[in-house]
Order: C-alpha cells, then sequence, then structure tokens
C-alpha cells in the first residue's frame, strides 16, 4: 500500500487514480474517488457509503464491493475508530510513531 502526497496539479491525482493496478476507494460516496474507479480497468476495491446505498449490480465487474466491511474513519475525527485503532488521545495520529500504527493497521488488519 502506498499513500501518495497530492501533487499541485488535480489531474495528475484523477490520473493516478485511474492508471493504479489496485485502487482503494475508502467510500463510494466520493464522486471523484468514484469517477477514477469506474475508468480504472485494474482492480477497485471499495465499500458503501451507506448501507445499502449501492446497488453492486451496476458497477463495472472489476470493483470488488465488499458490504460487510469495518469501516475506519479518521481517528481526529471520528473517536471510536481511534479506539479502534488503539489511539488513546486522537491527536497521537499526527505523530510518527502514529502514522507508523495507522498505516500498519491497514496493512494487516
Amino acid at each position: 500500500m502506498v499513500d501518495l502526497d497530492q501533487s499541485k496539479d488535480s489531474s495528475i491525482d484523477f490520473g493516478r487514480m485511474v492508471f493504479a493496478p489496485n485502487l482503494l476507494i475508502p467510500s463510494a460516496g466520493s464522486s471523484w474517488a468514484l469517477w477514477a474507479g469506474i475508468a480504472n480497468t485494474g482492480r477497485v476495491v471499495t465499500v458503501p457509503f451507506q448501507r445499502d446505498f449501492l446497488n453492486t449490480s451496476l458497477v463495472p465487474s472489476n470493483f470488488e464491493v465488499h458490504v460487510n466491511a469495518t469501516v475506519l474513519y479518521n481517528p481526529l475525527h471520528h473517536v471510536p475508530s481511534g479506539k479502534l485503532l488503539g489511539f488513546d488521545d486522537p491527536q497521537d495520529v499526527m505523530t510518527l510513531k502514529g502514522e507508523k500504527k495507522f498505516i500498519d493497521c491497514y496493512r494487516n488488519c
């Protein structure tokens, strides 16, 4: 998993998502990511924006929609997700140790 910094040109960021061999869209409710995923011919993994929000029969065949996945949100804005990730203080995610813990969880959860 590679987390890419946002570029100064939004077309570069969109192109990165379109041409990624594996694309993780954390929310199918994001039109920016959804359109890039539709244009992507590789593997696209996502979850519904809301329960029963996405009719999975309508998505392209390269989409894997995980309807029973646990969705973790940014611990800075969602305390329950922070607790699940092991952050006692949401601000800990902003430290180098917290960033590593956050990425390790996504790689191994």
